[in-house]
């Protein structure tokens, strides 16, 4: 059989969670009723907001689009980034999703509030395309409208480029180079028109007037350019903004955005250097090209996206030095593209930084001896680490306790270590390795052991100085901590104390030293066993008999 659901969807059946629908079917045989039930998930979303535009107001993006057609839709999101993607909306896929490089900007509140003003969006020939969302309870999206996108108007200068010429630390040479605001309304900012240049320190505030043009009468002023000179520029970037003057240079009509120059360092590793860069620029640059140089020349040795490139196969202790040029462009195709711009030239020598990788330990855990036996790989057959010097063997008396070092193995391939805390098997050890040069990798994943503690009391013992069971000792005994023990008389005085675990009681009165009469003596014995978990406590209660005292046959 084949059948249609048919379900009249609307506004109010928007939710996260999807509807459950389930079909039964069941058969029309006379004689036996055979039937089947299937369930099926059904989602329902909001369409998209409908009509969106941008438009540049000023130094800023005025967004509209109509409202969405469900009355309860709670508000809207605003998403932005620089350049189109592309975006076509999966099945069912709503919000906007992060693989599109948009970022949240904003929202608004309310199904009617269809407008947006973006007030960052202010740099000059940059396009700026966007997405709206609306909004329902419980945090549910829409579809994202279709992206939309407008370019700022030119109404002041742009900076175009901040390319580092010389690198030095006191005659360093920035090349800045600017395109004019070529619309800007010259009747109502009449000329002639004259810059002024800014420049600071850092990759953000231009502050210093460092040159002003002569006046031109025209707005396509033929100074656009300027070489700094005199400049650190080895030990810090320049950011510059050009302000564009009116009326002869007495009214100010506009600064552009900042622009600095591109700031690399050099990180050493084990034969290896990581060049990364800084860099605050309106523009958006797309690549970004390392050099470095061969004695003669720059050879370009890769490229990179990001903002980092990592050089490697280098020669520990040896010199490298390199610098990076960067590629960008405007999004407004009426710019000069592409902007190219270089950085200053650092130079780094690569040392071995990293540590060997982090060592497995085993541990042979014999209670009974009691003895410890800890093993570990070797980094060299583990992930071929080769450099390794040394071990730290690392203990600790319980989960809850902080490790100590208690070891270090010197050579790579002693790899075994025996240990017991006292007369206590129970503990946990880590292990890690030491390169020569003193890096140290992280500790391995604790292994650990426990005692199997044992302790028992004789009931007898004979002090006539024959040599054989003169003592009162407990018998061979094991994981012991401590002990607090009490031997009393059959008169319920106190004769004999000890918290030494192995007692050696000879007899004798603990404060006459007197040997004391044959007789049955009782005892109560605290004893604290050494276990992994924590001290557990035992009392033991009993009594000893002592023949061959006071009265009793000696020897001597």
């Amino acid at each position: 059989p084949t059948g249609t659901l048919t379900w009249a969807t609307h506004c109010s059946h928007v939710r996260a969670q999807p509807y459950q629908v389930t079909f039964f079917a069941e058969d029309n045989w006379q004689n036996v009723h055979l039937f089947d039930i299937a369930t099926m998930n059904i989602r329902v979303v909001a369409p998209p907001p409908q009509d969106p535009a941008a438009t540049p107001a000023g130094a800023a993006m005025q967004l509209t689009w109509q409202a969405s057609v469900c009355a309860n839709a709670t508000g809207y999101a605003i998403y932005r980034r620089n350049g189109l993607y592309g975006y076509e909306p999966g099945h069912c896929e709503t919000g906007v999703p992060a693989y599109t490089g948009y970022s949240y900007i904003g929202g608004v509140t309310g199904p009617g509030a269809t407008t947006y003003l973006d007030a960052t969006a202010n740099v000059p020939g940059n396009e700026y395309c966007y997405m709206v969302v609306a909004l329902f309870p419980g945090g549910v999206e829409s579809i994202a409208s279709e992206e939309f996108c407008a370019v700022q108007d030119r109404r002041v200068p742009l900076m175009t480029h901040v390319s580092v010429g010389v690198t030095d630390a006191t005659d360093g040479v920035d090349t800045v180079r600017w395109s004019n605001a070529y619309e800007l309304d010259t009747i109502a900012w009449p000329g002639p028109y004259a810059f002024n240049l800014y420049r600071g320190t850092g990759l953000n505030n231009a502050g210093q007037l460092i040159w002003s043009s002569t006046a031109h009468p025209f707005l396509a002023h033929p100074d656009t350019a300027f070489i700094d000179t005199g400049l650190d520029t080895r030990g810090t970037p320049h950011v510059y903004r050009v302000e564009l003057l009116g009326e002869g240079g007495s009214t100010s009509i506009g600064s552009s955005v900042t622009a600095s120059s591109v700031f690399i360092g050099a990180a050493p590793d084990d034969e290896q250097l990581t060049i990364t860069w800084a860099l605050n620029t309106p523009w958006t640059n797309s690549l970004y090209e390392v050099y470095r140089w061969n004695g003669a020349d720059w050879d370009l040795i890769g490229s990179s996206t990001t903002e980092s490139y990592v050089d490697t196969g280098l020669v520990n202790g040896q010199e490298y030095c390199y610098r990076v040029r960067s590629t960008g462009a405007y999004g407004d195709p009426d710019v000069t593209a592409p902007l190219i711009n270089f950085s200053q030239e650092v130079c780094g020598i690569p040392v071995d930084l990293t540590p060997p990788c982090v060592p497995v330990a085993l541990l042979d855990n014999d209670c009974e001896a009691p003895l410890n036996t800890l093993t570990w790989t070797d980094p060299a057959q583990e992930c071929g680490d080769t450099d390794t010097d040394r071990y730290h063997v690392w203990f600790s008396p319980g989960p809850d306790v902080p490790y100590t070092l208690v070891a270090t193995i010197i050579g790579a391939g002693n790899t075994v270590f025996t240990h017991v805390d006292g007369s206590s098997a129970a503990g946990c050890y880590r292990v890690s390795a030491v390169d020569s040069l003193g890096n140290e990798s992280a500790r391995s994943p604790a292994v650990c052991g426990d005692n199997c503690p044992e302790y028992e009391l004789p009931n007898v013992f004979t002090p006539n100085g024959d040599g054989a069971n003169d003592r009162f000792v407990p018998f061979p005994y094991r994981g012991v901590k401590e002990i607090d023990l009490q031997v009393i008389n059959r008169w319920g005085q106190v004769v004999f104390t000890t918290d030494d675990p192995a007692i050696e009681w000879e007899g004798t009165h603990q404060e006459t030293g007197e040997r004391l009469p044959d007789g049955v003596y009782y005892y109560v014995c605290h004893v604290v066993f050494a276990r992994l978990a924590g001290d557990e406590v035992v009392v033991l209660k009993g009594y000893v008999h002592l023949i061959g005292g006071r009265d009793g046959n000696r020897l001597n």
